[in-house]
């Protein structure tokens, strides 16, 4: 069964209420049963999931129906508004309204307006011919906007990547949903040693609180017809037979990996929510292998003065900015880097030079000619080159400005010698890293303008 909904060739002449009534009956029809909510009222919805499995496109319908069902009853906004709680408000309003599983697809009547009265994509609120809003709002943001606000039903996405959870739900989303039905939808795939996800999952016995009313688990082999051949052997290709798979694809829980280098609750402890001043800046590249693996480019940033963190010491903090990764040709992760490296202000991308640094050097250059580019060479294998990183980790120096979902779950599910996959991510993060800690003032080895490569690398 698939999810897949195909419009006939006459499907533009047909009227709003028919073109409503067929696409809803081949929701019901097509959907799976792990994409149906629960029935009644005061229910909560977790579907935990692997990636393209369809857990988007299920809250965005179960959403969508709630409106619907509220509006059809006449029941105007002053019995209350709705919510998308993603973890940025550009997650929730460019995934969950505008991409191509949002509302814009599932509310009914949200392209000619029967439904939709007003969308102001800037501020995140979609107006509601009943009168009735829809706000949009980004957990990682800090204070949220629908605190104090009265809402019937709340969507919230990606809860797996909310980070400082405690404030975001148990302060804002608890107490706002209060309104009929009441309905809280929660989508993601799970984080190890998320303290949310935990919850929704089993409850919270100390503090009297139940799990999720339904715990949907949803793979992404089970919606395969509705994704691109391509991405989806590349997901296969990258994460089948894996641990990191069993999370990524199957939607599994995982407990903390035996054998893998980080510990999540490290990295939690050591996250900021913005970083402080900043010395240098580099952009970390691994290359990927094949059509089938990433690309890693991770961008750090040395802490200038006091860290963010309010720690003073003699050692130098440093702060992730940003994970740019992705699978592409070669001419797609190269103006990826370029822009990486023009959004963060860097000063220099770094790459291996024993693997894929010459062809890094020459996809740069036909990108932009001048960009500064230092080689390093990996004369130790993947775990030994990372060990010291984790060492900084553990003493508290480094810091994740934001989330980083597929960085951090690759940092804390590879397990070295046991697994087969290469984890580009961490690569690149660590040739950032360490760059910056043992070169804290240093300069680029070689210039793409020129193509030479220096005669040793310091």
């Amino acid at each position: 069964m698939t999810s897949t909904i195909a419009s006939p060739s006459s499907w533009q002449s047909w009227g709003d209420e028919a073109k409503l009534k067929l696409r809803q009956a081949l929701w019901i029809e097509l959907s799976r049963p792990a994409q149906r909510p629960p029935e009644g009222a005061g229910w909560t919805w977790y579907l935990r999931g692997g990636r393209g499995s369809g857990k988007t496109r299920a809250a965005s319908e179960a959403l969508s129906t709630l409106i619907r069902e509220a509006c059809e009853r006449g029941e105007g906004g002053e019995l209350g508004d709705w919510a998308i709680i993603a973890p940025t408000f550009g997650d929730g309003r460019d995934t969950c309204v505008e991409g191509p599983s949002g509302l814009r697809l599932t509310l009914p009547g949200y392209t000619d307006g029967s439904w939709r009265k007003a969308w102001n994509r800037s501020q995140g609120q979609l107006r509601l011919a009943n009168g009735s809003t829809l706000f949009i709002d980004g957990a990682n943001d800090g204070a949220l906007r629908i605190q104090g606000k009265n809402l019937r039903a709340a969507w919230c996405e990606e809860v797996g990547l909310w980070y400082h959870w405690e404030k975001a739900w148990d302060e804002s989303v608890a107490f706002a949903v209060r309104m009929d039905p009441a309905c809280l939808i929660a989508t993601g795939t799970p984080k190890a040693g998320h303290g949310l996800v935990k919850r929704l999952l089993h409850g919270d016995p100390a503090h009297h609180i139940p799990p999720a009313d339904l715990c949907a688990v949803m793979r992404t082999t089970d919606n395969l017809d509705n994704l691109s051949p391509v991405a989806a052997a590349r997901l296969l290709a990258r994460y089948g037979g894996s641990t990191l798979g069993r999370q990524e694809l199957e939607g599994e829980l995982l407990a903390e990996v035996e054998g893998a280098l980080w510990v999540q609750g490290i990295i939690d402890k050591g996250r900021l929510a913005q970083a402080g001043g900043m010395g240098r800046v580099v952009v970390g590249v691994d290359p990927a292998g094949s059509e089938q693996t990433e690309t890693g480019i991770v961008v750090a940033g040395l802490a200038r003065g006091a860290c963010g963190c309010g720690v003073h010491d003699q050692t130098a903090h440093v702060y992730v900015l940003d994970d740019a990764s992705l699978g592409g040709s070669p001419d797609q992760w190269g103006q990826a880097v370029v822009s990486a490296f023009d959004r963060t202000s860097a000063d220099r991308v770094v790459a291996e030079r024993n693997y894929g640094a010459d062809m890094v050097g020459h996809v740069l250059k036909t990108v932009r000619s001048n960009i500064p580019f230092t080689y390093v060479v990996a004369s130790r294998g993947k775990a030994v080159r990372a060990e010291p990183i984790v060492a900084l980790y553990e003493q508290g120096r480094v810091h994740h400005v934001g989330t980083f979902g597929d960085l951090e779950s690759e940092m804390t599910t590879w397990r070295p010698g046991r697994d087969s996959w290469s984890p580009n991510r961490v690569d690149a993060l660590v040739w950032a890293i360490s760059e910056l800690t043992q070169r804290p003032s240093g300069r680029a080895s070689w210039s793409a303008e020129s193509g030479q490569l220096p005669d040793r690398i310091g």
